[in-house]
This record gives structure tokens, sequence and C-alpha cells, in this order.
């Protein structure tokens, strides 16, 4: 098994390193590996990088990079998330590709992104048979036409899972891909929590992670 973190361009590798330690702690037997470009530096802390060149598109990137990894059992992870238990017993499960359903209560989603995005992609779990759902995912996006280049990699995503390509499950969110309402909030349930949006300073309180953050709110209006 190994993790891979994509992370590529001028990104926080503060909260990265908050994401890193974590898994450390928490799977010290996984190795981690960095999705990135042929320039973004190494993140300490990581076995190594698997680099591709840049394609000018964010999704297209990232895509291609998830249709390409080693055959192994893999768990994709966010950079602004923190690991909180072992989840390699994830794997005792029968799955080619594991997604986490929205929680109910996400403050990041009202009721239309949720039933027509009902997962979030930042926690993924997947065997080698999984290449064809991101194939057929980079096939979906490559399809539509003027792009926003942020929620419709989601739909691409969706629209692959329900093409049935490969045999997928539904983990819960609540547990393995948890977004906290407040800072101070009791997480003690979940096992992975993303703290995605603005809220990545809550992981570390630098300026870097809060430019990460508010550049993100500006891609969600300008969309």
């Amino acid at each position: 098994m190994i993790i891979v973190v994509p992370f590529a361009g001028p990104v926080s590798t503060a909260v990265a390193g908050v994401m890193i330690e974590s898994c450390r702690k928490t799977m010290p037997h996984v190795p981690i590996w960095q999705l990135t470009d042929e320039d973004t530096p190494k993140l300490d802390g990581v076995a190594g990088t698997i680099r591709r060149k840049w394609t000018g598109e964010l999704a297209t990137f990232h895509l291609e990079h998830m249709s390409n990894l080693p055959e192994d059992e893999i768990l994709r992870l966010d950079y602004d998330l923190i690991v909180k238990r072992d989840v390699t017993p994830v794997f005792g499960f029968k799955f080619d590709l594991a997604l986490t359903r929205r929680p109910l209560n996400d403050p990041t989603c009202g009721n239309l992104m949720r039933v027509k995005n009902p997962h979030n992609h930042g926690v993924i779990f997947l065997r080698p048979k999984a290449k064809l759902f991101f194939e057929r995912a980079l096939e979906e996006y490559s399809s539509i036409e003027n792009k926003d280049r942020w929620m419709d990699i989601a739909y691409a995503l969706e629209n692959a899972a329900a093409s049935d390509v490969c045999r997928w499950i539904e983990l819960p969110g609540e547990r393995y891909n948890y977004t906290p309402k407040k800072r101070d909030e009791d997480v003690s349930f979940a096992d992975i929590i993303h703290y995605k949006g603005d809220r990545k300073h809550w992981m570390i309180d630098n300026d870097q992670a809060r430019r990460d953050g508010e550049a993100v709110l500006r891609m969600v209006e300008n969309r």
C-alpha cells in the first residue's frame, strides 16, 4: 500500500507538512508519494515524487496522474487534511474504488451540490482496476464544453462512477472525510478531517495557509 498526495505549484508546504506528519504518525509503515509537476520541489517527509509535465489545466493534469499510478493499493489524499487514525483496514473491504459520501451536515455543501456531486473526492481508496475509473473521468471531463475548471472535474468523477467501469463502494464522510463547521469543534469521531476551503489555517495558522484558503474562495466566486 502507498499514499499519494497531489501537490504542485505555489501552495502551502506548511499545510502539506501537517498532513504528511499525521500520515507518518498514524500509518508509519505506509510510504507517501507526491504527485507533482516537473518543477515543484519534493515535500519533506515523502518517499519520493511522481512527476508529469504540467498540462496547463489542473483537472486534466490530475486525472492523467491518477490514470497512471503504480499497481498497488493506494490511498489518495488532498494536502489539506489530517489523518487521526490508521485507515488501512478499509482495504479489508471488497472494492476497486471507495469514495466518501458528503456528510449530511457538511457546511460547504448545499442541497443542489449534494444531489449533483454527492461525494467529496479529497479522500479516495483505490486498487489497480480503478485506473478505468480515472480514464473514464478524463473522457467525461474532456467532453464538457465551457468548463468552469472547478466543479466540472467533480461532475466528471461522478459520471465516471455512475458508469460502473469498476466495482466501487461508498464510505461515510462523517468518518473518513469530515469537514468541521468551526475551529474548536469536537472531531474525535472522525478518522480523517478535511480542512477544505478557507479552513486551511485551522491546521497551521500562518499567512500562506490563509492565502491558500482565500485563493480557493476566489476560484469558487469566479468559476
